[in-house]
């Protein structure tokens, strides 16, 4: 669970808190802050360096700047993963859900608050957490980040970022070696949750 909780507090921070480090950064910030509500599908690939197999997962996520993150998994299991400020639920095939508070699992929070803390950062705040290398061409953009603070830092050595209109693909590079890939497709904008919000319930 607590890998989940970092890629979706990474996610959340990348759809909702691109920082302005240039005119053209500034576009892109403001386009994706623009996008309230974000739906996509994902193709998730971890490669572990004892595994000679990479493990894949699917499904869908639904990102809303006001109601958190959804990552509602469908293979190879079914699960579900809610993120908001106050809890956190996981809910297994049809198991009873796990929630999750900040007076239950205080470390789990604290990660959590602290990357939720950049989420409104200024170029100085993200700099001084992040090496940042910013690349654009056309459309399109990749964004390198590489933590410089703990706990961060302990977890990541590098996040790569891929996009365009939409996030299109992240890369977490983990300090053991092993990596994720997370590829977006079918990627939309929605102007609410109407059709969406039971995602949210449970």
């Amino acid at each position: 669970m607590s890998y989940i909780l970092r890629l979706l507090t990474v996610l959340y921070l990348i759809l909702f808190a691109l920082p302005s480090f240039a005119l053209t950064m500034d576009e892109i910030s403001t386009k994706f802050r623009s996008q309230k509500i974000v739906h996509s599908e994902f193709i998730m690939t971890k490669h572990i360096a004892s595994i000679s197999k990479p493990l894949v997962s699917k499904g869908t996520m639904l990102a809303s700047l006001q109601h958190g993150i959804v990552w509602a998994q469908s293979v190879p299991f079914a699960m579900r993963f809610i993120m908001q400020n106050d809890k956190m639920v996981q809910i297994v095939n049809n198991n009873k859900p796990v929630v999750i508070t900040a007076k239950s699992s205080p470390q789990m929070f604290h990660f959590n608050s602290l990357l939720q803390s950049l989420f409104v950062a200024d170029k100085a705040v993200i700099e001084k957490n992040f090496a940042v290398d910013f690349k654009s061409e056309g459309k399109s953009f990749s964004i390198d980040l590489k933590p410089l603070i703990s706990p961060l830092d302990k977890v990541f050595s590098k996040i790569v970022i891929h996009g365009s209109d939409f996030i299109d693909s992240i890369r977490l590079e983990d300090t053991q070696g092993d990596s994720t890939e997370v590829k977006f497709v079918n990627q939309k904008s929605l102007d609410s949750l109407k059709g969406y919000d039971e995602l949210f319930n449970y």
